[in-house]
């Protein structure tokens, strides 16, 4: 903290099992009893369910401007609440267009959730993969995409990973399984 500007990381690799949540704040200036807390970013919100719980998964989220890194945060701003940038600047210390979340576990007949905090900007585009974690380079599964999307302070952007078991055993042929399923 320096003044009225905080410095903080996003970071460009997230455990799995850590807790997730975007960066918050609160104003004690006048009233420390009766804190309320507020985002400083958006949350892009992956959930994956019927994944294989044998494996450990990777998500990869990129993004056509920086998504991670060193942020400030200006706590007083002329106009409206404070929230979270990255500087673009190309050749800028410790920011990146990639944030990677690691050691995806999958539970059996439950959906997961995750969330990773996005700093605010408009972006061209953004893109959510997940892979094998020994194979990251061929995705599992079709990619999401949105393009120029506008990430707004406590602004919640969802994509879901879905994959179905198909039972081709027996005298059914593959098509028939999928037809059945």
């Amino acid at each position: 903290l320096s003044g009225t500007t905080a410095t903080t990381t996003l970071r460009k690799e997230i455990p799995f099992s850590e807790a997730t949540n975007g960066p918050m704040w609160a104003d004690a200036s006048t009233d420390y009893t009766n804190l309320s807390f507020k985002h400083l970013a958006g949350l892009l919100k992956l959930t994956v369910s019927g994944l294989p719980t044998d494996k450990k998964l990777v998500l990869k989220v990129t993004a056509d401007k920086n998504i991670a890194g060193t942020a400030t945060v200006n706590l007083n701003p002329a106009s409206g609440e404070p929230y979270l940038e990255v500087s673009d600047e190309e050749g800028a210390t410790g920011v990146v267009k990639e944030i990677t979340v690691t050691d995806v576990q999958a539970v059996a007949g439950q959906a997961t959730v995750f969330y990773v905090p996005l700093p605010v900007k408009t972006l061209g585009e953004l893109k959510v993969n997940i892979y094998d974690k020994n194979n990251t380079s061929t995705p599992l599964y079709k990619e999401k995409k949105w393009t120029n999307i506008a990430v707004a302070r406590a602004m919640i952007r969802s994509a879901s990973f879905g994959f179905e078991v198909v039972d081709a055993t027996g005298d059914k042929t593959i098509t028939q399984a999928i037809t059945n399923a």
